[in-house]
């Protein structure tokens, strides 16, 4: 510790720790006192807002429920109309018949289209909002792909008068109904308002509406569905019908928005900005998993950016294994409201929820529980606040007993503690990275003397830290250059690694998933730049890129071994070059093809006949002569339990401290004794057994290995 430290701490003891104490208990009661304070009032704003957020519940669940058989019966009306219409309407003057197609084309429009409603718009692919042609004079018709005009006039002409039927029906709904609509089994579509916008491929015999109506015979309600001409999420009320005169059945539905069914849900002032409104459904979890609660309409349904017409919204479900949310689920099955807390997306919040029918279906709503007691969290800090004043006078005379203490502490050891400040600032300087710094102390004594060596010092030390600084990114930039991990690939285990005797080194290697050579096709690359260092690593980079690029492109390993050396004999100095082992295993097709570059020959080992092959071959390394043609070589009949093993010359010419080298007869060994612990497993094997080796000698040259091992097939 510093002499300005401690006669600093000697005072600061004297005149401040009664003070200080004083203090502290003045501020652990007012502290304790804030927490009391709060805590009561957290206590009964949880309680307030739980009876209002009960109330909101019933009240929504009530209203939905009015909203719910008021659509109900619309649909069922509209049903009703439609089976009334005059089958012999317009056949003394056929009506006009209008498809969705006229709008799409934009002239001439049917009388009354309009572009000013601002809840018939169209959700485009970037979450924007754009205004829909749309007529409420006249429907659209449409026909469902593969059916044509002459084979349904006599739908057309019945669907193409509906309009009075749909305006009755809407008449005072304007603010609930978005589109309505009727389809016959014969696939002719009408659609009110009238519009365009429909995909190629829309059938709305294939819609979920369509489908669980027929299927019931009844008024069914749908799962959200993103629209196919607007984009948005929309819920579907639909019914059986039959047109007059034909028997011809159909369905006719009304779509409803979620933003206009969950806007009718006014929620208590002070909690609106971050309260979620909720309709759920009760369904039981597949393989018997118990209750869980669906969101059928929630704001996060309401645009349908990212989303596919023809794809269902995946809609959100919970099911928390809690006390809470079993006595919520249990309330709801006996159609009571109430209020539990329980996480809500991983925030901790209330949940108010009440029965809307019998059906399953509910109204939750969730609240965060910071908004809940964000007005006790306020009066916690008022209080505090108010509290502290009374320290500002103690704070006021302990800032000027501190500043006092520390002039008097500086003055006296000033003269003592100036030279060794200085060579301490220095020292700092030097461990920030500033080695042009001079100590430049004239004290006559020893002081001086460090000070004098320490300037001799820095200069070498600044070019040994230039160099070291230099060495520790160009390894770090190699490491990142290799694999962090094998790629998945069926029926193969694969594993590698590299050691490099330096910071840098010119090993390589590399993996090359199906994802570019095709399913179930490996490519492995294992290189080998002629030394270690700084040269051979830039080389191994710029090999790797040039490998990597190619792999992408080319097929074949004779054209990418080609290209690869073209590159590096036009860019390599003389004598630079690297040996290189490309191959590709096909998995499904038990097959191993490969390119030995002037590379050490990988070895096949197949425990069946216990025999090792050596995958070899005759090309010269990269980088040598420019047009050299390389040779791909194959093996099939690949099986399960094979291990192929692909190293640099770093392994067998590993030296202990004899002078012996490791060899390539360890390797087969290590292989044949342990083929069947898995390719992670060889590969420490491997690297354990040339440290062994090595003892304290050290590594004179990198060591890089790749070990693939053939897995069993299912049912072989």
């Amino acid at each position: 510790m510093r002499v300005r430290q401690k006669l600093l701490l000697l005072l600061l003891a004297i005149a401040i720790l009664p003070l200080m104490a004083v203090s502290y208990y003045g501020q652990l009661n007012t502290r304790r006192l804030g927490r009391d304070v709060a805590g009561r009032a957290r206590g009964a704003l949880a309680t307030s807002a739980a009876a209002q957020l009960r109330l909101v519940a019933d009240d929504c669940g009530k209203i939905i429920r009015s909203e719910k058989e008021l659509v109900e019966l619309s649909v069922r009306l509209q049903a009703l109309l439609l089976e009334r219409l005059d089958s012999a309407a317009g056949r003394e003057g056929s009506p006009v018949l209008t498809f969705a197609r006229d709008f799409d084309r934009g002239e001439p429009l049917p009388k009354g289209t309009a572009r000013t409603s601002e809840r018939h718009v169209r959700v485009r692919e970037d979450g924007q909002l754009e205004p829909m042609a749309i007529s409420f004079d006249a429907v659209n018709l449409l026909l469902a792909p593969g059916v044509e005009k002459d084979d349904v006039r006599s739908d057309l002409r019945c669907l193409a008068s509906a309009a009075p039927v749909f305006q009755r029906v809407r008449f005072g709904n304007e603010e609930r109904f978005l589109w309505q609509y009727a389809c016959t089994e014969n696939g002719v579509h009408a659609s009110f308002p009238g519009h365009g916008g429909y995909p190629e491929t829309y059938d709305p015999r294939r819609r979920t509406w369509y489908e669980s109506a027929e299927s019931a015979g009844d008024t069914v309600w749908s799962p959200p569905l993103v629209d196919a001409t607007s984009r948005q999420v929309l819920l579907t009320c639909s019914t059986p019908f039959r047109l007059p005169g034909s028997g011809v059945a159909g369905v006719t539905a009304i779509d409803i928005r979620m933003v206009d069914l969950l806007a009718r849900v006014r929620m208590p002032a002070g909690l609106s900005s971050k309260a979620r409104a909720l309709l759920t459904n009760r369904r039981e979890r597949e393989n018997g998993g118990g209750i869980e609660l669906c969101a059928l309409a929630s704001h996060d349904y309401l645009g349908s950016k990212g989303n596919s017409w023809d794809v269902p919204v995946e809609m959100e479900c919970f099911r928390l294994d809690a006390w809470p949310f079993r006595k919520m689920v249990a309330d709801l099955e006996s159609r009571v409201s109430g209020v539990v807390r329980m996480p809500f997306r991983g925030q901790e919040s209330l949940w108010a929820y009440g029965p809307i029918d019998e059906r399953g279906l509910d109204i939750v709503i969730v609240v965060p529980w910071t908004e809940v007691v964000a007005g006790a969290v306020d009066l916690e800090e008022e209080v505090l606040d108010r509290t502290g004043e009374h320290l500002i006078t103690t704070a006021g005379i302990f800032l000027v007993v501190v500043a006092i203490v520390v002039l008097a502490a500086s003055w006296i050891a000033r003269s003592v503690t100036r030279p060794v400040r200085r060579l301490t600032g220095v020292a700092r300087q030097v461990a920030g990275g500033n080695l042009d710094i001079r100590a430049d102390i004239n004290t006559g004594d020893e002081l001086q003397e460090l000070a004098d060596t320490l300037d001799l010092v820095l200069p070498y030390l600044r070019d040994r830290v230039e160099i070291k600084s230099a060495l520790n990114l160009a390894k770090e930039v190699q490491q990142n250059l290799l694999p962090k991990a094998p790629p998945w690939v069926t029926g193969l285990d694969i594993s590698g690694r590299s050691i490099y005797c330096d910071e840098t080194g010119g090993d390589y290697y590399d993996y090359f998933s199906p994802e570019l050579r095709g399913p179930g096709k490996l490519a492995i690359a294992v290189g080998d730049v002629a030394g270690h260092g700084i040269g051979p690593a830039l080389l191994m980079a710029t090999a790797r890129a040039l490998i990597k690029s190619r792999v992408r492109r080319e097929r074949h390993l004779f054209e990418i071994c080609g290209e690869v050396n073209r590159e590096l004999s036009e860019d390599a100095d003389a004598g630079r070059f690297m040996t290189l082992f490309l191959m590709e295993v096909d998995a499904p097709g038990h097959l191993v093809r490969w390119i030995c570059a002037g590379h050490d020959h990988a070895l096949l080992y197949d425990p069946a006949e216990d025999r090792f092959i050596e995958l070899g071959g005759e090309d010269i390394a990269l980088g040598i002569e420019r047009d050299w043609q390389y040779r791909e070589h194959s093996h099939g009949g690949l099986a399960g339990g094979e291990v192929i093993f692909i190293g640099t010359d770093g392994i067998p010419e590993t030296r202990n401290a004899r002078g012996e080298f490791f060899g390539a007869r360890a390797v087969r060994r290590i292989i044949r004794e342990n083929h069947a612990r898995g390719a992670a497993a060889l590969v420490d094997l491997v690297t354990r057994a040339l440290a062994e080796f090595r003892g304290a000698r050290a590594q004179e040259d990198d060591v890089t290995l790749v070990v693939v091992r053939m897995l069993e097939e299912e049912g072989r």
